[in-house]
């Protein structure tokens, strides 16, 4: 993921897939489709980028844009390894299910 530019997986059926979180973790933005769950932590044109499933025009003009404007791409970018750290690292979640199964077991 550190070598690439950004990360396209404009997917049908993905769900809230590992693979935008460790992009993001990276510091690269990841362009996900909506409706697929990432739009859950993915907030389009801020931490990352959203298109409709299967619209080749959003799909081809958010890669233009993005790969066109190195500014916003590091902005986005900042923002999006920001958001996995304020909340979505190993550290959060694996706190998070202690909390849960704290809460059921009490």
């Amino acid at each position: 993921m550190r070598g690439c530019t950004l990360f396209a997986l404009p997917s049908r059926y993905e769900g809230l897939g590992c693979a935008y979180l460790e992009a993001m973790s990276a510091g690269k933005v990841a362009i996900g489709s909506l409706g697929q769950g990432i739009e859950e932590v993915i907030r389009h044109g801020s931490n990352g980028w959203l298109v409709e499933p299967e619209n080749v025009e959003q799909l081809s003009s958010a890669l233009m844009n993005l790969l066109g404007n190195s500014m916003l791409r590091e902005y986005v970018g900042r923002q999006a390894r920001q958001t996995i750290l304020n909340g979505l690292s190993l550290e959060h979640q694996a706190r998070e299910l202690l909390r849960v199964y704290r809460e059921r077991t009490a």
